[in-house]
């Protein structure tokens, strides 16, 4: 019991260090806790709205009263154990900024993607998740993921997500995922430098082809929605885009209408032409 309670003791502090006994145990008693009030206060409600990062869910209910309560009671003393426990493995505490860091990163590329696509949404925590990863194979590019090295890992991950993000054929957020893979990358590195001199040739291979394809959808966005042999696209138009298209092909057909007639005569209209001819002569 002794153990459960000493981060509550040491409620925010964020120097020294935490053994594994400490750590766990007291993300046991967080656990013990929260089924404790599910018990007495009765299971909380969920309820799912629509925001602007899409669909969210929140605890209502009394009993998701006293957990949303518990848990901002406990955010501090979790996050000091976090650090202190970070500690004791010869880390840096500022290794916690990786999750929320990548999930911000994923987000911004996804948005800068799709931000011509106002009916797009994306919910999960995989820009997140890939950032951590990314970050463990930066600084030990030689870990086993699967079978494969993590460095080759990060390489064939890196360039299936460009491919999925080129070729749209279906909908998962290939964007959160090299964004978080990147930023993770970014963050690993600011907190451990000397990773790129121990392992520079891994870096690069995953740097490269991340930030060549940053480069072309900031500079040459086109170049992701054109159609090709590989690559067939699911257009996402705007309101904008569906009007000025709509203009634009009027114009080519009333401009085909006029060459026929400069050609072979008005006589040579045909009666769908005369009348798309006199629609538009209203305009």
């Amino acid at each position: 019991m002794e153990w459960m309670l000493l981060p509550l003791r040491r409620y925010a502090e964020f120097s020294g260090r935490s053994r594994r006994k400490e750590f766990w145990l007291f993300f046991l008693f967080q656990f013990l806790v929260s089924a404790a009030i599910g018990i007495v206060f009765g299971r909380p409600s969920y309820e799912q709205y629509s925001g602007f990062f899409g669909f969210s869910t929140s605890l209502t209910g009394p009993g998701g009263v006293v957990q949303n309560l518990f848990g901002l009671a406990m955010f501090i003393p979790s996050l000091a154990v976090s650090v202190r426990r970070l500690h004791d493995i010869d880390r840096s505490g500022w290794f916690l900024l990786l999750y929320a860091a990548s999930a911000l990163g994923g987000n911004l590329v996804a948005l800068l993607v799709h931000r011509k696509n106002p009916g797009y949404s994306s919910v999960g925590s995989s820009g997140a998740i890939n950032g951590l990863i990314f970050a463990a194979i930066v600084l030990n590019p030689g870990m086993r993921i699967f079978f494969l090295p993590g460095w080759l890992f990060g390489v064939i991950f890196i360039l299936f997500s460009i491919y999925g993000i080129r070729s749209g054929k279906n909908n998962i957020g290939h964007e959160s995922h090299l964004g978080g893979a990147l930023t993770g990358m970014l963050v690993a590195i600011a907190i451990h430098p000397a990773s790129v001199v121990d392992n520079t040739v891994a870096i690069v291979l995953m740097f490269l082809p991340t930030v060549a394809f940053m480069i072309v959808i900031i500079t040459r966005p086109q170049l992701l929605f054109v159609d090709n042999y590989w690559f067939t696209h699911k257009y996402n138009y705007t309101v904008d885009d569906r009007y000025n298209a709509k203009k634009r092909n009027s114009e080519q057909e009333v401009d085909r209408i006029l060459d026929k007639i400069n050609q072979r005569g008005i006589n040579s209209l045909s009666k769908r032409e005369r009348e798309s001819l006199e629609e538009y002569s209203r305009k």
